[in-house]
């Protein structure tokens, strides 16, 4: 019979399925004996059929459940089974039981990545980067993990140090494009994916994340065709979900259901797999006109999504994002009215369009876009990055915004510029458009800054823009945790709208204000009229917008599919359907309604 010697060193030489051979062999004639079970184990896992594995390792473990080395075989052979929590909790098993290193901290970093739980997997895989920083593996996960808790720069710090060396692994490769594509570098992530897929042309993770960014691209051709490279056999949650999402983009709904019924059968209980699932399927039944199973879908929805950012985070607390707004209007009593313009050699002062999220503002910004002497950027926190330079500075913000001397604005401008250009490379005859709807609150920060700058306000119904935003699925952080609910949702309109109107009143700026609903109906004139402010003129590339939002690739907002249709208003009044989940809240919007010239309606 064979010794248990040779088996390890076939093993140690990769020859897994010799190894695996002589391990079942031995079994053959004992099939409790630990050693071979736990070298079928390994050889198994090795070979890529991981379920065969947890079957020998859990064997093992039944026996010598005192071994931590036995629960960290197991939770590995657990995690590449796809079964996540069970595999996370043989892994936490094995460091109860003794186990420590740079090994156990990056398997459970990589597992606590797999079902969300971020700063865990930051943690682990920060504890083993020290001892394992050549290896590629673990830069790309880690990359992942900053990208998901919005740390860009500590993301591009690990992915700009890797190896020159080319990386032959298709699983890294598929986990590079993904954090890629999160850090907007589209054409990189792009190239990252195919060379996996050239790899392994069979690679159903890479097909996944492909087909999931050509769609979201608006490249829905190019998605289908990815997609049409799986077998029929291919089937996994984020695939279904993703043949849902295509489906409904091609108004076939019915089909769109199917997909998202079969996929439901498959998330077990992973919250991020349910929140695409609820929110797209509600957005589904809402076109289907199925608006209480719609509502039915936005709730659970938002339920996994407060349950996951509390996984991610453990301990984090609702943040209120009107701290620093002064909404009472104390800026009335700051030297920030718009001065004469600021020559320091920085390019000319933007366009703002603002307005309360889900407004139509990515609508207006790929209209502005369209000119040729306008340009945006996407959303981009570059007002925010201006606030903390001026508090880098030694500054309070607002406190201090009367105290800023010519020298201290151009280096808060500076950065402001910086931060853009980090973006996009602004053409030289070209005006920047700077989108970002929260800036509605920043107006005597924009007027103290760019004096010459202009900005655009663009409303829509109160209870339209409100239910949208609770519709959507937004990046998870603590702010966000107020699109939980209409009640919190609303709330934040009332405060952001009061805001706005409190500043308007003290800070005599250049502002142009439309209503999307005019917008959708009469664009042509709306935007004359836009263009005719901004001192522009008329040009007919407007008229194309939808084919040059295509053409942009990832739009990062929740409107990235309606922006490359043509202009239509079913959205407008959407929330008569809903008048039954709105009411209770009514009494709060009707102020707005009124002061910007909705109709009131009764009861």
């Amino acid at each position: 019979m064979t010794d248990i010697g040779s088996i390890v060193s076939a093993y140690m030489e990769g020859r897994f399925a010799d190894a695996l051979a002589m391990a079942e062999q031995r079994l053959s004639t004992d099939s409790d004996e630990l050693h071979s079970l736990s070298m079928s184990g390994l050889c198994l896992a090795a070979l890529g059929r991981p379920a065969e594995a947890t079957s020998r390792f859990e064997r093992v473990t039944a026996v010598e459940p005192d071994q931590p080395e036995n629960w960290l075989n197991l939770g590995n052979a657990l995690r590449e089974s796809g079964k996540l929590k069970a595999g996370i909790h043989a892994l936490e098993q094995a460091v109860n039981l003794g186990a420590s290193g740079p090994e156990i901290d990056y398997d459970l970093g990589l597992a606590y990545l797999q079902v969300g739980r971020l700063n865990e997997s930051a943690i682990r895989l920060e504890s083993a980067m020290p001892a394992m920083s050549g290896m590629i593996q673990i830069r790309v996960h880690l990359a992942r993990v900053y990208c998901e808790l919005g740390g860009k720069d500590k993301a591009l710090a690990l992915i700009d140090g890797l190896p020159s060396d080319p990386i032959t692994d298709p699983d890294v490769l598929n986990h590079l494009g993904i954090a890629l594509n999160q850090l907007g570098r589209i054409e990189q992530a792009e190239q990252v994916l195919r060379r996996s897929l050239l790899l392994e042309p069979g690679l159903q993770e890479a097909v996944q994340t492909l087909s999931s960014m050509y769609e979201r691209q608006n490249r829905l051709a190019e998605a289908r065709e990815m997609l049409d490279k799986l077998p029929a056999s291919a089937v996994s949650a984020p695939l279904l979900l993703i043949r849902a999402r295509m489906a409904s983009r091609e108004k076939d709904y019915e089909s769109a259901l199917a997909y998202f019924s079969q996929a439901g059968a498959l998330v077990s209980g992973d919250d991020r797999l349910l929140i695409d699932l609820h929110f797209d399927r509600g957005k589904v039944l809402d076109m289907l006109g199925r608006h209480d199973d719609a509502m039915t879908d936005f709730h659970a929805a938002h339920q996994a999504s407060v349950s996951l950012l509390h996984a991610q985070q453990p301990g984090i607390e609702l943040r209120d994002p009107s701290a620093d707004w002064d909404g009472d209007g104390k800026f009335s009593t700051y030297d920030c009215q718009p001065k004469n313009s600021i020559e320091d050699g920085l390019p000319e002062d933007p366009v703002f369009v603002v307005g309360f999220p889900r407004s139509g503002t990515t609508l207006l910004e790929q209209l502005l876009d369209s000119h040729p002497n306008l340009q945006s950027m996407d959303e981009q926190l570059a007002i925010e990055t201006a606030i903390d330079e001026m508090r880098g500075l030694g500054h309070s913000y607002p406190d201090d915004l009367d105290q800023l001397d010519a020298a201290t604005l151009t280096q808060i401008r500076r950065k402001y510029w910086d931060e853009v250009g980090r973006a996009i490379d602004l053409a030289p005859h070209a005006r920047l458009v700077d989108k970002y709807p929260f800036n509605a609150v920043r107006l005597p920060f924009i007027a103290k800054l760019f004096p010459e700058a202009k900005v655009v306000m663009l409303l829509r119904h109160p209870a339209d823009a409100c239910l949208s935003c609770y519709m959507q699925k937004f990046r998870l952080n603590a702010g966000t945790q107020y699109w939980a609910n209409l009640e919190s949702t609303i709330d934040l309109y009332a405060r952001m709208m009061t805001t706005w109107l409190n500043h308007k009143e003290v800070v005599a700026f250049s502002v142009h204000t439309m209503r999307y609903e005019d917008l959708v109906v009469d664009m042509r004139a709306q935007m004359r009229e836009l263009l005719e402010f901004l001192g522009l003129s008329w040009d007919p590339t407007i008229l194309e917008y939808a084919e040059r939002a295509k053409g942009r690739g990832r739009i990062s907002t929740p409107s990235y599919a309606q922006v490359v249709e043509p202009i239509y208003n079913k959205a407008v009044g959407r929330w008569h359907h809903y008048s039954a989940y709105l009411a209770p809240y009514m009494p709060v919007l009707e102020p707005f309604v009124r002061r910007f010239g909705y109709k009131v309606e009764p009861g």
